[in-house]
């Protein structure tokens, strides 16, 4: 899991949350897929059984926040 993290196999997409009543989006969930070479996209569920198996949780979810709230390395 840390190499496909390291080597940029790992991507995060966003599903809507709808309201029931309105329709309208109300948040989104971020959905983590894993591009494995010769097997083609692991589906978020099998990223996260992965992860918890390799002890990696802690590193998906820093990814996942770090995409979803990148830092500016620039300061004022």
């Amino acid at each position: 899991m840390r190499r496909a993290l390291d080597e940029g196999r790992v991507s995060v997409r966003y599903q809507p949350q709808l309201a029931c009543v309105t329709g309208g989006i109300v948040g989104l969930e971020p959905l983590v897929r894993c591009h494995e070479p010769g097997h083609g996209e692991l589906a978020p569920v099998g990223v996260i059984r992965l992860a918890e198996v390799a002890g990696r949780v802690t590193d998906i979810t820093e990814h996942v926040l770090a995409t979803a709230l990148p830092v500016s390395r620039h300061r004022s």
